[in-house]
């Protein structure tokens, strides 16, 4: 049974976890849309095609690192 509603962020979040459980090679249209339990066509209505989506994932990251903070106080601490 297909979802009710699907948002882009849910699209991006599942997609963003499957690469970080099992690299980018798993990261497929199929994959995601079976992860999400919606059909493939309505993946690339929320995202496009699979470039598009990596370009959403990686705008994504760097707008999500430039809100973090360094802590430490010396330069080394600072890096980890």
């Amino acid at each position: 049974m297909a979802r009710s509603s699907l948002t882009r962020e849910e699209v991006l979040d599942t997609a963003a976890a499957l690469l970080k459980r099992h690299g980018p090679q798993a990261l497929t249209m199929r994959a995601l849309a079976a992860e999400l339990g919606t059909a493939v066509t309505s993946i690339y209505w929320h995202v496009g095609n699979r470039e598009s989506l990596l370009d959403a994932l990686v705008e994504r990251t760097v707008r999500e690192m430039g809100t973090l903070r360094p802590a430490g106080r010396t330069p080394a601490a600072r890096l980890v």
